[in-house]
């Protein structure tokens, strides 16, 4: 199970436009732990290659969230 912010769609545009405050603030602050937008449809993908199906897709906010079985 994973829950990353969403990479696409409107909820996708609010988290790289969150991220990228959040960042600036970090750099101001001399902080060096940014946050970075995942692809998650990439993410999946490589999931999905190394032999998991999704069991549970969904989004909280502008997060989204995916769970993934062992296919067998």
């Amino acid at each position: 199970a994973f829950a990353v912010p969403s990479s696409y769609g409107w909820r996708g545009i609010l988290a790289k436009i969150g991220f990228a405050l959040e960042n600036v603030t970090l750099a101001v602050l001399r902080r060096p732990c940014p946050g970075y937008v995942h692809d998650v449809r990439l993410v999946e993908a490589r999931l999905r290659e190394a032999g998991f199906r999704p069991s549970y897709r969904g989004t909280s906010h502008t997060w989204h969230i995916g769970v993934f079985e062992r296919a067998t």
